[in-house]
């Protein structure tokens, strides 16, 4: 039998929805579409719900959180903030910051995006441990867009009322990434709920930050401009000024979803998204290799870093070949003119720990071309002084892909392990193994 995700324990398991069920009657958006992640490329009208919790859980601790939540949401979420005639939202802080680390919890099970860090406030959530100290909750708003405000351009039917709406009206859950932090000790997610955008740092219990990556984060915050405040123990504060007008909030992220939202995105992008295929195969031509010309490739590679919506598709698929070299007896790596244009293309796109399989020939390749001196068979000498700066420069190409587009600390995990498979498809005179 499987396992209850939040209590550990087996037995039959019950559907535990990922937006709470009193959303979906009578307070979901007028529009009826629900956007999910899972549903690559279009929008859906159903409940997002999640089958891996137990009916003990389901039906007890987890319900009351979500009966709190309900009746927060009726106190003070049913009304854009700037038309509320109080500046002050109260709130149990215990019950709140449970809710909600729950549904950042139930979302990130549904699509795999740090799971491992919000799998450590199980018994938070259920109320059988304290809150620790060093979570963090902080509260930003959204206000009404002013009439005339330009709204986000969809030719799709189902987003026209929300994109069109003057006030905010959504209940959605996801991560976000703060600029120039990175870190593997935090998960970073938001609950966006009508005018209430709630920012939660929940740091690895486990594994936790030192008090330098803390301090990073402070820092990090401390040149974050927008307007929010720190919910406290105390239960009460003032709501902040809106950071951002409902309109550029739902433009933000329908850009990143530009297939699911039927924004303008390139007929390629629309392609991997809808049909998610196993492989992105990408051919070199010779003629572009010997006149150096980067353009036709760099920009095939750039559509595959325009969204979220389709980095997370193509992660781990792309393969690229060289065509027009199957007379000349040399090995790939002992030709001068590909070995240059590889390096180029490097340097203008660093991105293939991301999208690259170590067990297929380009990353290998790839790294061959930047780190290796072609003997003779194919084989190469590793040139060590050449390692750690191209390991370096692809870490950093990583992170800033991650941090941009708030890709999970797991497929982070992921990419950086690659390093470790390129040793074995390498075929080196004589190599230390790479670090």
């Amino acid at each position: 039998m499987k396992t209850c995700q939040y209590c550990d324990l087996s037995g039959d398991l019950t559907k535990e929805h990922v937006i709470p069920n009193w959303y979906y009657k009578g307070i979901k958006p007028k529009s009826g579409a629900g956007f999910s992640e899972k549903a690559r490329g279009r929008l859906f009208s159903g409940e997002l719900k999640i089958r891996d919790v137990c009916e003990k859980c389901n039906n007890g601790p987890l319900s009351e959180l979500d009966n709190y939540g309900k009746g927060l949401y009726e106190r003070h979420m049913l009304q854009p903030t700037n038309e509320r005639g109080s500046s002050d939202f109260t709130f149990d802080y215990n019950l709140l910051v449970r809710w909600l680390l729950k549904l950042s919890y139930n979302s990130a099970r549904m699509t795999g995006n740090d799971v491992g860090i919000l799998s450590e406030y199980k018994e938070v959530i259920l109320g059988t441990a304290p809150i620790p100290k060093n979570v963090r909750v902080t509260l930003k708003c959204v206000s009404p867009a002013m009439p005339g405000e330009v709204s986000p351009h969809s030719t799709d039917p189902n987003t026209l009322d929300a994109a069109l709406s003057l006030e905010p009206n959504w209940f959605r859950i996801g991560a976000f990434r703060i600029p120039s932090f990175d870190t593997a000790h935090w998960a970073l997610r938001h609950v966006s709920i009508n005018s209430y955008f709630f920012q939660i740092f929940a740091p690895s219990q486990a594994t936790p930050p030192t008090a330098a990556d803390t301090n990073n984060l402070l820092e990090s915050l401390e040149r974050d401009l927008d307007p929010s405040v720190d919910l406290s123990e105390e239960g009460r504060v003032q709501l902040p000024s809106p950071f951002m007008s409902s309109l550029s909030h739902l433009r933000t992220h329908m850009e990143q979803f530009p297939v699911a939202y039927d924004m303008p995105r390139s007929d390629m992008v629309d392609r991997i998204v809808t049909e998610n295929p196993k492989i992105l195969h990408l051919k070199v031509s010779r003629s572009d290799i010997e006149s150096r010309l980067l353009d036709n490739t760099v920009d095939v590679l750039t559509e595959l870093i325009s969204s979220r919506e389709v980095i997370i598709v193509a992660k781990d698929k792309l393969e690229i070949t060289v065509d027009g070299y199957c007379d000349d007896p040399r090995e790939l790596i002992e030709i001068p003119e590909v070995v240059t244009f590889i390096r180029d293309l490097d340097t203008a796109w660093p991105h293939w720990l991301l999208f690259c399989d170590p067990q297929k020939s380009w990353l290998p390749l790839v790294f061959s071309c930047i780190c290796g001196k072609p003997l003779s068979g194919g084989r190469f000498e590793i040139e060590m002084s050449t390692v750690k700066p191209t390991l370096d420069r692809w870490y950093i190409a990583l992170n800033d892909l991650s941090n941009e587009f708030a890709i999970s600390i797991e497929d982070n995990r992921r990419a950086s392990d690659k390093v470790r498979e390129l040793g074995p498809r390498l075929k080196p005179a004589a190599t230390p193994p790479i670090p």
